[in-house]
């Protein structure tokens, strides 16, 4: 998990490629190469089911960690979240 400014216009060259309000959450699976989809589905539903918008992979798709440690196809499933600071 890593936190982000509340606000999308503090990302700087960040900005979400879908437009819209800023996300509560960003859940990043390296675009499905990094964790299966029904563990990120899991993870969205249960966070759009307590009210938060939740986007996948815009602007953070994922880093390091879920690079080097997300192999989906051998069991290892990594799944970056990003948290709005304003929910803090």
């Amino acid at each position: 998990c890593h936190s982000m400014p509340s606000n999308g216009a503090s990302w700087g060259d960040m900005p979400l490629k879908t437009g819209g309000p800023a996300p509560d959450f960003i859940l990043g699976d390296r675009y499905g190469r990094s964790c299966s989809m029904e563990v990120v589905a899991a993870a969205q539903e249960a966070l759009t089911g307590e009210g938060y918008r939740v986007v996948r992979n815009d602007p953070y798709s994922g880093g390091y960690n879920t690079r080097h440690y997300g192999v989906p196809r051998e069991g290892r499933h990594a799944l970056q979240i990003e948290i709005s600071r304003a929910l803090y």
